[in-house]
């Protein structure tokens, strides 16, 4: 029994380090107009849900904040038996979500998983869109000003997909993922990192080339987290960049399976989050870099933790979601990550955070079934 929940558990983080577990039929979105506006109006000391507009089987997994009053989640709208799915971009205006435009070149799928900002009129989304012959390719769009058009992107092998995306400034953001090569097992995937310059995207070198697994996290700081599979058990991924070339750094615990999310306030205050496996079950997993090396930090719940967001040495959030299909919100205050709990009473998942601040942090996420909730944004910090 235990041997297969643990490969249950395998099979179900891939499929969320990818966002693919909001499957099922996404009804209407939260009801939290009148929760939003009188969180905004009052002194934010809890947590509030916010209406996040989108049809049916809509889901949210990337969300970058640019400042309390300002921020954009990414997502896909399914197309279920109605034609191609399509991607899916909001902005928070401070008091609603609307959604805006974005490019859909795939003829049967188009997906984004994660965005990134630089400003209030520069963006980055990554995913992946199916071409004509079903294969999925990369996809990178860029906000630039108020418009969002598609920017060509190495797409090696017959199969590559992006799921994460860093930026600090104009010339420079990192994009990270996994492809399959040309005539390999579609299961063979290995690790993608692509860089912007300013000019152009490109194939990141990376010290032993591109390596077994994904990678499902990045960060502006230059690391990069994932996982390697193998057929008794998964292992974490973490690679860092010393200025010329991506290089393997060992996880402070082997015993972990897989890390998804990174964050950092500086190079010497990086969190890393994921899940790990044992003969009692599934466990949260979180890992401290504080310069010299990464250690484990204790963390509370059995569940996948599947983002991170630092705030400050003082303040960070993990979220993620449980075998029970209930999302998970785990918080850090200077001292510990203790539990707390979601707006939304079993909420399903929640697939991405950030933070521009201590006093503007948003979760996105959707639930795992239908017949629940749609789309939703939680405000963990409120403008």
């Amino acid at each position: 029994m235990t041997a297969n929940r643990g490969r249950a558990a395998r099979r179900r983080a891939r499929l969320l380090a990818t966002g693919l577990t909001l499957t099922g039929g996404l009804v209407a979105a939260v009801p939290g107009g009148a929760a939003a506006a009188a969180a905004a109006a009052a002194p934010c000391v809890s947590m509030t849900a916010s209406q996040s507009p989108g049809p049916a089987d809509t889901r949210l997994t990337g969300v970058a904040v640019r400042s309390p009053c300002d921020a954009l989640a990414v997502g896909t709208i399914s197309g279920g038996d109605s034609g191609p799915g399509r991607t899916l971009v909001q902005h928070w205006d401070g008091a609603h979500w609307t959604q805006v435009p974005s490019q859909d070149p795939g003829s049967t799928d188009n997906r984004l998983f994660s965005v990134a900002a630089t400003s209030a009129t520069s963006a980055w989304a990554v995913g992946d869109f199916a071409d004509s012959t079903g294969q999925y390719q990369t996809l990178i769009e860029r906000l630039d000003g108020s418009k969002w058009t598609r920017i060509d992107s190495p797409a090696p092998g017959q199969k590559s997909d992006l799921f994460a995306v860093a930026a600090t400034s104009a010339t420079n953001a990192w994009a990270v993922g996994s492809y399959v090569p040309a005539g390999a097992d579609p299961d063979a995937t290995q690790t993608l990192i692509e860089h912007w310059d300013g000019t152009s995207w490109s194939l990141s070198p990376q010290s032993a080339g591109s390596l077994p697994g994904l990678l499902a996290g990045v960060s502006g700081t230059g690391w990069a987290v994932g996982y390697q599979p193998t057929p008794e058990s998964d292992h974490p991924l973490i690679e860092h960049w010393n200025g010329r070339v991506w290089s393997v750094v060992p996880a402070a615990d082997q015993d972990l399976q897989g890390l998804l999310g990174v964050s950092a306030t500086s190079p010497t205050d990086i969190w890393a989050v994921g899940w790990m496996g044992s003969p009692t079950g599934l466990h949260t997993a979180v890992e401290h870099y504080d310069g010299t090396g990464w250690t484990r930090s204790p963390s509370p719940g059995s569940a996948f933790l599947l983002g991170v967001a630092a705030a400050s040495p003082a303040d960070a959030w993990a979220v993620g979601w449980d075998f029970d299909g209930h999302a998970v919100i785990l918080h850090y205050d200077g001292t510990g990550w203790v539990p707390v709990p979601a707006a939304v009473p079993n909420f399903g998942i929640l697939a991405g955070v950030a933070a521009s601040s201590p006093g503007s942090v948003w979760a996105v996420g959707g639930p795992l079934t239908s017949g629940q909730f749609g789309p939703v944004a939680l405000h963990l910090r409120c403008c």
